[in-house]
């Protein structure tokens, strides 16, 4: 694994001053409030430009330091994808998810994407079946992508959850037989989103759905081929464990939706992340709310990844861990559901 230089991380700045700078001139790929429901304190100043400034840094990385992310050239319709949401052109939830649906297809079939293993017998059974392999897998990835979307609502939330998957990605120890192929693709997205997240506090760029369509379909491929290369030294449930919060955000949503008998396509500001804001922000009047959430949930996640961590071959473990991340998130939605 190549070690990442000062030259390096002087590259990555100046490619995002120069990406920012690029859509931000003529109003090219800005932050429209209207546009995205289920953000906090929009600014129509700033730039959209997650996914172009992580994509063209695969591409960097790629060419100097010889990283397997070929499949970043397919993902590449999905950050397109991402862009018209942003632009407004393509307005429907149902049209956009129909269009990932059908990219996803082809990164499964064209790269071989497979879930192999769960440890469950009644799952693997059925995955044992190519179709209902290709269906579970892509089902899984849409689940992350849609959640990932619903959790970038505050500045660093997102891209700071992803920075904390792939840090505990590198630091499981491969010392025990954990296998280092994919591995320094988490690797290099350390530096990449360590960069973005400070330029995002600062509310110079955001994510936008082309950054998180992107970055969530990308690490959710990496994490199946990971986990399937290191089958008998980590348990599936861990992935699981390391990805709970945007994919039961997304279920809860829709539950959550279709128990009050409103439209899943109409805007939702009632995500955990935004009471939690709104509580922060009604109680002290605090001028960083947006930040001080986003910090408040993010030290909540690295205790659960980090005894995800410690535990990463036991399954019993992890579903524990699991349950209780989606227990605490249950109380903590009940406790702040009056505050918007």
């Amino acid at each position: 694994m190549n070690i990442i230089n000062l030259f390096d991380l002087s590259f990555l700045i100046f490619l995002l001053l120069s990406v920012n700078f690029i859509l931000g001139k003529n109003r090219l790929l800005l932050d429209i409030p209207s546009y995205s429901n289920h953000k906090i304190e929009n600014n129509k100043k700033t730039v959209l430009s997650g996914g172009f400034f992580i994509f063209f840094s695969l591409v960097y990385f790629n060419i100097t330091k010889n990283i397997n992310v070929e499949i970043i050239y397919i993902l590449f319709l999905i950050l397109i994808l991402g862009l018209l949401s942003d632009k407004n052109i393509l307005k429907s939830p149902l049209k956009r998810l129909i269009f990932q649906l059908i990219i996803m297809i082809f990164v499964v079939v064209i790269f071989k994407i497979q879930i192999s293993n769960t440890r469950l017998f009644f799952i693997d059974n059925l995955l044992s079946n190519y179709y209902f392999n290709i269906i579970f897998t892509i089902s899984c990835l849409l689940v992350l992508i849609n959640g990932s979307n619903f959790i970038d609502g505050l500045n660093g939330l997102s891209c700071g959850y992803f920075f904390l998957v792939c840090l505990s990605i590198i630091l499981l120890n491969p010392a025990n037989g954990i296998k280092l192929i994919y591995l320094e693709n988490f690797y290099y997205l350390i530096p990449i989103l360590f960069i973005f997240i400070f330029f995002n506090i600062l509310n110079k760029n955001f994510m936008g759905d082309n950054g998180i369509y992107f970055l969530s379909a990308f690490l959710g491929v990496e994490l199946i081929n990971f986990a399937n290369l290191n089958f008998n030294y980590i348990s599936p449930i861990y992935i699981v464990s390391i990805l709970w919060y945007p994919a039961f955000e997304n279920l809860f949503s829709i539950l959550r939706r279709l128990y009050k008998k409103s439209e899943v396509s109409d805007p939702d500001t009632l995500h955990l992340h935004t009471l939690i804001y709104y509580k922060i922000k009604n109680k002290f009047n605090f001028k960083f709310s947006n930040n001080l959430a986003s910090v408040i949930i993010l030290l909540y996640c690295v205790v659960g990844f980090w005894l995800s961590n410690a535990f990463y071959y036991e399954s019993s473990i992890l579903s524990i861990i699991l349950l209780f991340n989606i227990l605490v998130y249950l109380i903590s939605y009940l406790f702040f559901k009056n505050e918007k």
